[in-house]
């Protein structure tokens, strides 16, 4: 069914940034991750590395990030796991497209508030569609499987897009989980989590919090307030 987007439709009331401007920070961070840009030049993450549209962000087998964007939407990429950074708003407008793409383990908190109309968050992974009013939740995406925990607010979940509009979406209220694979979302797979499953959802998808602890109080390498150092041989980026 092609691939999964968690369409965050949320009324949403803050600033958009060009795409020649840095959108995010690595705020933290444990073990190996890397960023990869546009120019298929790649850096070691430090905290306080400049993150801009079409970045990827990459973490090895020991790998944890925490990445702030400047609207305060905040994801968690955990270990062999891959953020794309392909969208984001134009500064100084308050419509635009929010998009992403990931593999792997992510934890989102979005702070900015989306109407769907002229503005709109997409999180693409491998196998469905989904939306989301100001909310806090977890994805697990691993091999075509993809598995989706609404933490807080509402999540959305449906197969198709029509433009940017969710086809037939199923309601994930706080405390449901659903499944998805490439032939689509598994709509009665739908569980409802007990209080102890939710809050072990939730600690698992934040591990990042506390493993990455000691590296927050770290002060930005050398250069991090200019450009990094980069690596002068281009490597291979992915694309889904």
């Amino acid at each position: 069914m092609g691939a999964l987007l968690l369409a965050l439709s949320l009324s949403w009331t803050g600033v958009t940034f060009a795409q020649s401007s840095p959108v995010g920070v690595i705020n933290s961070f444990s073990g190996s991750v890397s960023i990869l840009h546009q120019d298929g030049s790649s850096i070691n993450a430090k905290i306080g590395a400049k993150l801009s549209v079409a970045d990827i962000v990459k973490t090895g087998d020991d790998g944890l990030a925490k990445i702030i964007m400047q609207d305060q939407n905040i994801f968690m990429l955990n270990e062999d796991s891959e953020l794309i950074l392909k969208e984001y708003p134009l500064k100084g407008t308050s419509k635009g497209s929010t998009t992403l793409e990931t593999k792997g383990d992510l934890h989102l908190k979005i702070n900015q508030r989306y109407n769907d109309e002229d503005s709109s968050f997409r999180l693409i992974t491998s196998s469905a569609v989904a939306g989301v009013k100001g909310t806090e939740f977890a994805v697990a995406d691993r091999e075509g499987q993809t598995q989706i925990t609404t933490l807080e607010g509402k999540v959305e979940v449906g197969e198709k897009m029509q433009g940017r509009k969710i086809q037939n979406p199923v309601s994930l209220e706080k405390g449901l989980q659903i499944s998805a694979n490439r032939n689509g979302v598994d709509r009665q797979s739908i569980k409802h989590l007990s209080a102890s499953e939710l809050a072990g959802v939730k600690a698992h998808s934040l591990r990042t919090k506390s493993n990455v602890k000691s590296h927050s109080n770290k002060k930005p390498g050398p250069g991090m307030n200019n450009n990094n150092e980069e690596s002068k041989k281009p490597q291979k980026r992915s694309r889904h």
